[in-house]
């Protein structure tokens, strides 16, 4: 399989949600480090689409908890797994987050896809 370039967007960035990943996937309050990571995201989208796409979904898992109460171990499993996923990632490789946010935002969070 050929390799497409890495994402363009800042290392910086990648390296912070990486490090709030870490955290979501260990933390013993999942929802408040899945708000954490949501935050950093929103704070973060004009390095690029990776980051909006990060919010978008990161709004939506905290949004499932805060809006469904009675769903919210069911939201903050899948916060916790989406963490793990995207500590998973080989960051070098884009089709690998292409393949991340396709699955989470679309088949998990239950965006439309164009």
């Amino acid at each position: 399989m050929t390799q497409v370039p890495p994402i363009p967007e800042l290392p910086a960035f990648l390296a912070r949600m990486h490090l709030l990943a870490a955290e979501v996937s260990e933390a013993s309050d999942v929802y408040a480090a899945g708000l954490r990571l949501w935050k950093e995201a929103g704070r973060a989208v004009e390095v690029g689409k990776l980051a909006g796409d990060l919010c978008a979904l990161w709004g939506a898992l905290t949004g499932w908890a805060e809006l469904k109460p009675d769903e919210a171990d069911k939201a903050e499993a899948a916060m916790r797994q989406a963490a793990q996923d995207w500590l998973g990632l080989n960051q070098a490789d884009r089709c690998a987050f292409e393949g991340y946010l396709d699955h989470w935002l679309h088949d998990i969070c239950g965006y439309e896809r164009s």
